[in-house]
């Protein structure tokens, strides 16, 4: 799984290091506390909701080419006034000077071709991740993040083309998330414990899992299993030795990958 892929080796280009500089700044002043915050918040990216940047990572569909293909940003900031996170996601050209400049002080309008992608997003502890999910070869974008009292778990789906970017799922669950191969054919189906929950050993438990299955691009709800069910399965698929340890942020479980036997080389760190 290949995390914050070419974050610096994959970005070129002047401007671009006073970006990274604007990041880093804001990290510094961040950790000062309150009274430098102010100076901080100076920095925005003017996106339908002005942001300022928290993270940033680029996506390529072919990493270490020298000169690096065109890639896609994700950026991830909040609302100056903190009322929630959002996820913008725009072409590499934005790191052009002059259209720096600009997203630094005039709104982007939501039908900019430079602008993939604006939204929402949760609050914690983002992570982002790249696999093929549907056996085209090329890798979709996975978000996995927490949020709410419980810290609950979240995941959102990306695919990117050459036509823009488009999300293909966003969920969440109180226990986790499952990507699996079940019928073994190179695509992956979701399964999600959701939140209703029951006592086990006077322990929350999940209930049932829904399924999700790709169709005509997206994740569309297939059926549901029991926990009992589920549990079954993933049983026969550890004896055939297609379960693979989960994938974690803070030592929660956000997702956990069952590869189909013929794609275990996606399993590989990269």
């Amino acid at each position: 799984m290949q995390i914050l892929s070419g974050l610096i080796n994959s970005i070129t280009g002047r401007f671009v290091l006073l970006v990274l500089l604007l990041m880093a700044c804001l990290w510094v002043n961040d950790s000062r506390g309150q009274a430098e915050e102010a100076s901080a918040e100076e920095i925005q990216l003017q996106f339908k909701v002005p942001i300022i940047p928290e993270q940033m990572w680029v996506f390529r569909e072919t990493d270490g080419l020298d000169p690096p293909e065109e890639g896609v940003i994700f950026w991830i900031g909040r609302n100056r006034e903190g009322e929630g996170r959002f996820l913008a996601v725009t072409s590499e050209k934005v790191l052009v000077e002059n259209t720096f400049q600009q997203l630094l002080t005039q709104n982007m309008k939501a039908g900019d071709p430079r602008l993939l992608y604006f939204g929402s997003t949760y609050p914690r502890n983002s992570f982002f991740h790249r696999i093929d999910l549907d056996g085209d070869g090329s890798d979709e974008v996975l978000l996995t993040s927490t949020g709410g009292v419980a810290d609950n778990a979240f995941l959102t789906i990306f695919k990117v083309t050459s036509a823009g970017v488009r999300q293909i799922y966003k969920d969440g669950s109180r226990f986790s998330l499952r990507i699996i191969d079940i019928d073994n054919d190179g695509k992956y189906e979701l399964a999600n414990a959701g939140f209703e929950w029951v006592a086990q050993e006077n322990v929350p438990g999940p209930k049932e899992f829904t399924i999700y299955s790709l169709n005509q691009g997206s994740y569309v709800r297939t059926k549901t299993m029991t926990a009992e069910e589920f549990t079954g399965l993933e049983g026969r698929f550890s004896k055939q030795g297609r379960l693979n340890a989960p994938v974690t942020l803070e030592k929660r479980p956000v997702f956990t990958l069952y590869p189909a036997e013929k794609q275990s080389h996606l399993l590989e760190s990269k």
